[in-house]
């Protein structure tokens, strides 16, 4: 048995300072408030799907690491997530990206008192959902639209198509059966869907100044769209690079146990879990008094 915290080994102390907030209903957010104890307060907008959700935990940590606090982290993500319409995978169903509960508590307008940073990725799972690429454009661009009113420094990632193209059909096809059961798109066309999309997404990131990035070929795997584990760490700085206060950009770190665990662990907002409605007051965890987490 422990007799003091200064005790324990220092996963578990700092263990001690995540605190999940309260589920009860009534909580209402509370923005950012600039203090002279608080002179450099960051906001921080993550929306995407698997790729950021495989690598959360090392995103935020690295988040919550730099110096600008407080620190507000508002994320939309989930495996398979669309950015238009409900999708469901393995039972979990959540809402579309530019209609979840994230834009209601995000403020409505930016301040130059707080930095805001959004990082738009993952946008390609609407092409398997048969969304053409003009309709997901138009999706993505209403959330800039929205984070342009924060005056948010804005990163988006196009699709990996040169790694698209490299892939086997037999591959192409165990992945669609896989990862998008039901879903009935060929090689050929999910290349020239994701062509036309990257062309649309080029131009929302100069029509809103968004830094674009062009994933590596080499950041990935079997299945051509998902960052393998051991790169991941170095595709995510080279994402993150604008974000970063020195001009070479630092590997990720990846969370100890427990803290990775603690931050799988959390709900969103809202969601659907085999058809039963979930809801969760946010933020669904705060660090001390300058940290919290937001998910939707």
């Amino acid at each position: 048995m422990l007799s003091n915290l200064s005790d324990a080994p220092n996963e578990i102390r700092e263990l001690a300072d995540l605190q999940p907030t309260s589920p009860q209903s009534g909580l209402s957010y509370s923005p950012i408030m600039t203090t002279p104890t608080a002179p450099n307060p960051q906001r921080i907008v993550l929306l995407g799907a698997s790729n950021l959700t495989r690598s959360f935990p090392m995103v935020f940590e690295h988040l919550r690491s730099t110096p600008q606090k407080p620190l507000e982290v508002f994320a939309a993500l989930g495996h398979g997530r669309s950015y238009g319409t409900w999708s469901t995978v393995f039972g979990r169903s959540l809402p579309g990206i530019k209609s979840c509960k994230l834009w209601d508590d995000l403020p409505e307008s930016g301040t130059s008192a707080v930095t805001t940073r959004a990082l738009l990725t993952d946008i390609g799972n609407d092409i398997v959902y048969g969304f053409p690429p003009d309709t997901i454009a138009e999706w993505v661009e209403r959330c800039l639209q929205k984070l342009s009113e924060l005056n948010a420094e804005l990163i988006i990632t196009l699709l990996p198509v040169e790694s698209v193209e490299r892939l086997p059909s037999w591959r192409f096809e165990v992945a669609r059966r896989l990862l998008f059961p039901g879903k009935k798109l060929s090689l050929a066309q999910a290349i020239d869907q994701a062509r036309r999309l990257n062309d649309a997404v080029r131009r929302l990131g100069e029509q809103w100044n968004a830094t674009v990035i062009a994933p590596q070929t080499e950041w990935y795997g079997f299945d051509s769209i998902h960052i393998r584990r051991r790169v991941e760490s170095s595709a995510w700085a080279a994402i993150l690079s604008d974000w970063n206060d020195t001009e070479i950009p630092r590997p990720l770190t990846k969370p100890g146990m427990w803290r990775y665990f603690r931050y799988r662990s959390l709900r969103p907002a809202h969601r659907r879990l085999f058809g039963f409605e979930q809801q969760r007051t946010q933020p669904s965890l705060c660090i001390g008094q300058e940290t919290s987490l937001r998910l939707y």
